[in-house]
C-alpha cells in the first residue's frame, strides 16, 4: 500500500466516497487560456508570491507504465521543468511520486515566464485551499437486495476522504484498517501537529461528517443502521477539502491545473482497478458538476431527498442518504 504522504497538498482523491461538499474558490479557464492562469501573474504582484500547481505534460505511454516506470517519468520531468528554473524565484512545496505535476511557491514573474516558455508544462494555477460544505437509503439503491444475495463488501477497502472517523464508535470500530491525515490549511491541522500524520490516531475526527459518511459505508449495525457494505474495511483519510465551488458542464480533466492533477491521480488509480467516487454537491444543479465529480474517471454521486428521486437543494431539509448518480454514463464500464 503507498504511503499518502505523496498526494498532498492537492487532496487527491484515493477513492472518495459519498466525500460531503466541501467549497473551493477558482475560476474556470476560457477555451483559449494561456499556460499560465492570469490569476497567478495578479497574486505574486499583488501579494508578492502565489502557491501554485503546475501540471506537466505526460509521455504517450503513462497510462500504461508500471507504477515505478511511471514514478521514474514523473520524477525526470519534474526535475527537468526546475532545471530550467531561477531558483531564487521558487520553493518546492511537494513533490509528487504518482502525479505529473508539482506544487511551487512562486515569488517572481520571471519564474512564471519561464514556466510560460517551457513545453513540459501543461497548465499553472492557484493552488487554492477549501473548507466544509440509512434505513431509507439501504433499500433505495438495491442495498437490501445485495445483502440477501451474500454481498456486503467483504474483501473490499474503502478509503473515506472525509474530516476523519471516530476510533471509539461501536459501529466502526471493527472495520478501521488504516488511518492518515493530509491537509495544508495550518500547520498543525492533523490530530497530531502538522499537516501530515499516519498511523493509530492521525484520523480522528472532531466534526462527525466522515464517521457518518464512514457509517452509511460499512457500519455494522451496532448502535446506528446497518450499512451498505458492512463486511468491508475502511481506510480513513482525514483532509480539509474535498470538492470545488467552480463547477464545470462536461469533463473537466483538462480545464485547469490541478483538475489535470486530479484526473492523471484518478487515470492512475484506475489502472490498478481503483474506482474513485466524487460528490456532486447538495446543490441542486442539474447541469454542471464540482471537481473531482466533474472528472471522466470519477464517478459523481449526490444525495436525494426521501421517497423522492430528486436533487438535494440547499438548505438541506430531510435529506436522503442513497446515491443519486447525476451522470449515470460515467458508470457503464467504470473499471
Amino acid at each position: 500500500m503507498p504511503t499518502f504522504s505523496a498526494i498532498r497538498p492537492l487532496f487527491l482523491p484515493l477513492l472518495m466516497v459519498l466525500a460531503s461538499g466541501l467549497l473551493t474558490p477558482g475560476a474556470t479557464a476560457s477555451p483559449s487560456r494561456p499556460t499560465i492562469a492570469p490569476a497567478v501573474y495578479e497574486t505574486v504582484d499583488k501579494e508578492g508570491a502565489a502557491l501554485v500547481v503546475v501540471a506537466l505534460k505526460r509521455p504517450p505511454l503513462a497510462k500504461r507504465a508500471t507504477p515505478m516506470k511511471r514514478a521514474a517519468a514523473i520524477a525526470q520531468a519534474q526535475t527537468s521543468m526546475l532545471g530550467a528554473l531561477d531558483t531564487r524565484g521558487y520553493a518546492i512545496r511537494h513533490r509528487y511520486r504518482s502525479v505529473f505535476a508539482i506544487a511551487l511557491t512562486v515569488n517572481s514573474r520571471t519564474v512564471l515566464e519561464q514556466l510560460e516558455s517551457d513545453p513540459q508544462v501543461r497548465r499553472v494555477d492557484l493552488d487554492v485551499g477549501g473548507s466544509g460544505g440509512l434505513d431509507q437509503s439501504r433499500p433505495w439503491v438495491g442495498a437490501d437486495q445485495a445483502h440477501a444475495t451474500g454481498i456486503t463488501g467483504n474483501g473490499t477497502m474503502i478509503a473515506v476522504l472525509d474530516t476523519g472517523i471516530d476510533t471509539n464508535h461501536p459501529a466502526l470500530v471493527d472495520d478501521l484498517a488504516r488511518e492518515h491525515c493530509i491537509c495544508n490549511t495550518g500547520t498543525d491541522c492533523c490530530p497530531s501537529g502538522g499537516s501530515l500524520g499516519d498511523g493509530p490516531g492521525s484520523a480522528e475526527d472532531d466534526n462527525g461528517h466522515g464517521t457518518h459518511v464512514s457509517g452509511i459505508v460499512t457500519g455494522s449495525g451496532s448502535g446506528a443502521p446497518l450499512g451498505i457494505a458492512p463486511d468491508a474495511q475502511i481506510i480513513a483519510v482525514k483532509v480539509m477539502s474535498l470538492r470545488t465551488s467552480t463547477r464545470f458542464s462536461g469533463d473537466c480533466d483538462d480545464e485547469t491545473a490541478w483538475t489535470m492533477a486530479w484526473a492523471d491521480a484518478i487515470d492512475a488509480l484506475r489502472a490498478v482497478g481503483t474506482l474513485s467516487i466524487a460528490s456532486s454537491g447538495n446543490d441542486d444543479d442539474k447541469a454542471n458538476l464540482s471537481a473531482p465529480a466533474c472528472l471522466s474517471g470519477a464517478v459523481a454521486v449526490g444525495a436525494t431527498f426521501d421517497n423522492q428521486d430528486a436533487v438535494m437543494p440547499l438548505p438541506i431539509s430531510r435529506p436522503h442518504a442513497a446515491l443519486s448518480l447525476q451522470r449515470e454514463h460515467k458508470i457503464r464500464d467504470p473499471l
